[in-house]
C-alpha cells in the first residue's frame, strides 16, 4: 500500500512540474522547451535567436517586442496567429518554412535565408519559396510577374496583400498566380492534352456501349487479372477530350458507382480520330452533331 501511495505521489509531482513553464533570459518557454510563449516587451533587442528544440511560436508570443532581427530555429515547425503583431519584422531562416496562423504579421517583413539552408530562398522583392520554386510560403505586394513556374500556395501566403491593400488587391495576386499557372501549362503542355481513361468494372459492356455509341469514341479491351483476389476481368482504355470524360464519368457514377476508375493526361494523340478524320468520322460526327442539337 505505501509503495502504491509513494508511486501516485511521484507522478503527481513529476506531473506538476513537467506542466509548468520555464524562464530562459526572460523568454517564457513550455516545461518542454518545444513552445516559446512569451518574449518580453520592456527593452529592446538587437537581435533573439530562438533555441534550438523550439517547434511553435505561440499565439502573440512576440507582440508588441522589440528586436531588431530573429533568427528562427531549423526545428520550428508552427507559428500561430498574431505571433509578431507589432513586433519585430526581420527573421533569418535557417531550415523549413514553418507553418503560419493567420495575421502573423501587422506589417511588411524581410526575410534572409542563411546558406546552408537546402529548403528555402528568397526572391529579390522578398517572396519566400521552396529551394526549386515550386512552392510559394509567404509574398508581400505586387505579382512582379515572377510566380510562373509555382505549383504550391500556402494557406496564409497572400495575407500581407490583404492588410496593406485590401481583399481586392489580395484577389487580383491570387487569380493572377492562377493565370500565370494555367497559361504555362499550355505551353509546355502544348494544346493537344487528351484524357486517358482506364475502368475496371463488371458493367464494363455497357460502359464500352456508352463509349462507342453516346460519346463516339474508340475503346480498347484488355482481359486482366486482380492481383488480390485473382478475379478475371476486362478493362476499358479509352482517350477522350475533357468534355467527354466529363459526360463519361457523369455517366459510370450513376451507372456503375463500384467501378474502379484509373485517369492520366496526355500531351498529345496522334491517330484516326484525333490528328486526322476519316469520311467515316465526318459522317458520324456529322450525326453526332445533329443528335445534339435535337
Amino acid at each position: 500500500m505505501n509503495r502504491i501511495l509513494q508511486f501516485l505521489i511521484f507522478i503527481f509531482w513529476s506531473t506538476l512540474l513537467y506542466s509548468k513553464n520555464i524562464v530562459i533570459d526572460g523568454v517564457t518557454f513550455s516545461a518542454d522547451g518545444s513552445i516559446l510563449i512569451k518574449f518580453p516587451t520592456d527593452k529592446f533587442y538587437k537581435e533573439y535567436i530562438i533555441p534550438e528544440g523550439t517547434k511553435i511560436i505561440g499565439k502573440k508570443a512576440f507582440a508588441g517586442a522589440q528586436i531588431g532581427e530573429v533568427t528562427f530555429p531549423t526545428t520550428l515547425t508552427h507559428i500561430n496567429d498574431s505571433a509578431f503583431y507589432n513586433g519585430p519584422f526581420d527573421f533569418i531562416l535557417t531550415g523549413k518554412f514553418p507553418i503560419i496562423g493567420n495575421r502573423v504579421w501587422s506589417r511588411g517583413r524581410r526575410f534572409v535565408v542563411t546558406e546552408s539552408n537546402p529548403y528555402c530562398r528568397v526572391s529579390d522583392d522578398n517572396f519566400v519559396y521552396s529551394k526549386d520554386g515550386k512552392t510559394v510560403y509567404i509574398a508581400f505586394g505586387y505579382m512582379a510577374g515572377n510566380m510562373g513556374y509555382v505549383e504550391i500556395i500556402d494557406r496564409y501566403t497572400f495575407q500581407d496583400c490583404y492588410f496593406a491593400y485590401g481583399i481586392n488587391a489580395a484577389m487580383y495576386a491570387i487569380v493572377g498566380i492562377l493565370f500565370n499557372a494555367v497559361v504555362i501549362d499550355k505551353v509546355l503542355t502544348g494544346y493537344k492534352t487528351r484524357i486517358k481513361v482506364y475502368i475496371n468494372s463488371r458493367k464494363w459492356e455497357g460502359i464500352n456501349d456508352y463509349i462507342l455509341n453516346v460519346i463516339v469514341r474508340g475503346s480498347t479491351l484488355y482481359e486482366v487479372k486482380g492481383g488480390f483476389n485473382k478475379s478475371e476481368r476486362v478493362m476499358i482504355e479509352t482517350i477522350l477530350t475533357r468534355p467527354e470524360y466529363i459526360k463519361l464519368m457523369t455517366f459510370i457514377k450513376e451507372f456503375d458507382n463500384n467501378a474502379f476508375v484509373n485517369v492520366a493526361t496526355v500531351s498529345e494523340v496522334s491517330g484516326e480520330g484525333f490528328s486526322y478524320l476519316t469520311e467515316e468520322n465526318k459522317k458520324v460526327l456529322k450525326e453526332k452533331n445533329k443528335t445534339r442539337k435535337m
